[in-house]
């Protein structure tokens, strides 16, 4: 499986200056799909899967997924995640490993 790094690059739907960044989470990223009955359809979103059933998300899931840039380096992926029940714009920094 590819390996990446995971930076997000918003809080709570607030672009971050690079500077103020968090460290980058490394694993793999999946795309998937659900039924949200919240949102009565089909939803995709990617994740960093857990590595074991019971591991707490290492970061929310990027629901809605759409790519914004894509290059030799790696992708920036925006969407939406949901914390505390509120949904908030989100990019992700995905750099491959």
């Amino acid at each position: 499986m590819l390996t990446c790094t995971v930076v997000r690059t918003h809080h709570q739907g607030r672009k971050l200056d690079q500077r103020d960044w968090e460290e980058p989470v490394r694993g793999s990223v999946e795309m998937a799909s659900i039924r949200r009955e919240d949102l009565h359809r089909v939803v995709e979103y990617l994740c960093i899967p857990r590595r074991q059933a019971n591991d707490p998300d290492v970061i929310p899931p990027l629901w809605e997924p759409h790519l914004l840039t894509f290059g030799g380096q790696g992708m920036i992926v925006v969407g939406f995640e949901e914390i505390d029940g509120s949904h908030y714009y989100q990019g992700w920094y995905v750099r491959w490993n």
